[in-house]
Formats: C-alpha cells, sequence, structure tokens
C-alpha cells in the first residue's frame, strides 16, 4: 500500500513539473514574439515620427522658392528656405551618421553638416523634386523604408 502511494505521488510531481516546464516555454515563447513585434512597432513608429515631421516642414515653408531638394553633405536633404528682416536663412534636414539632423543658418553661412541638431534615428533620407511634387523617403536604422509625396501648392500659384 506504501509503494502505491509513493507511486502516486511521483506521478503526481512529473506530471506537475511536466506543466510548468511547458508553461514556461509557453511565457518565453510568447516574450520573443513580443519583442519581435515591439521592435518592428517602434521602427515603424520612428519611419511615421520622421516623415510626419518632414510634411509638416513643406506645408509650413510652402511658399514660391521656399522648397527644394538638395544635398547636403553627403545626404540628399530637404531645404526649406524663408527671408527674416532682409536675410535669407535656409533649414536643412538631412542624415548623418544614423540621425535626422536639422540646420538653421543664414543662406550664405556654410557650416559643416556636423554643425546640425540630431532629431530622430534614421538611416537615410532621399528628396527629390518633380514638376510641383517632392517625393520624400526616410529609411530607418532597420533598413526599412517609408516614402510620401507632396504636392506644392506654391507651383500651382497658392501661397
Amino acid at each position: 500500500m506504501k509503494h502505491r502511494h509513493l507511486v502516486d505521488t511521483a506521478f503526481a510531481v512529473a506530471l506537475f513539473g511536466l506543466f510548468a516546464g511547458l508553461a514556461l516555454l509557453v511565457l518565453l515563447s510568447g516574450a520573443q514574439a513580443y519583442r519581435g513585434i515591439e521592435a518592428d512597432a517602434s521602427a515603424a513608429d520612428t519611419q511615421r515620427t520622421c516623415l510626419n515631421f518632414l510634411a509638416q516642414k513643406v506645408r509650413h515653408y510652402d511658399a514660391v522658392g521656399g522648397v527644394s531638394a538638395g544635398r547636403f553633405g553627403d545626404s540628399d536633404s530637404l531645404e526649406l528656405w524663408e527671408n527674416i528682416d532682409g536675410t535669407d536663412y535656409v533649414t536643412t534636414i538631412y542624415c548623418l551618421g544614423g540621425k535626422l539632423m536639422e540646420l538653421f543658418r543664414e543662406a550664405d553661412n556654410d557650416l559643416p553638416p556636423e554643425s546640425g541638431t540630431p532629431l530622430l534615428d534614421a538611416a537615410a533620407l532621399q528628396v527629390s523634386e518633380d514638376g510641383g511634387v517632392l517625393r520624400i523617403a526616410c529609411t530607418g536604422t532597420d533598413g526599412k523604408t517609408a516614402g510620401l509625396a507632396l504636392a506644392l501648392r506654391s507651383e500651382e500659384g497658392a501661397a
């Protein structure tokens, strides 16, 4: 009788150990999946933030001669022009060293790209202009690229 009680106890402990081990495996698998989903969501959020920021800048500066695509350092750049009290200024947005950078300066002042202010993580920025349409693509540090196209209203004669 004592032998049967020992076998029943050993079976219950083994069954509990199997259940606990499987529960731990499910939890670890779920945590790994969550980390992957969170990393993808974070990268997509950074790209959306980058594109929304650039779209708002373009909308703010959209006037005749106010927005242009250019090159700054070794990167494509978005150049936003304005005149303040008779002096021309340019805000240049570009990528450098894995960061989206912004540099506000007088138009005739040649500052190096390192002078800019880092805004957010981004591996590359592509900017092109064709017939009043500005195309912007932002590549995240994960290598994924998202883009948008903006019609410059100032090209239609509206301010």
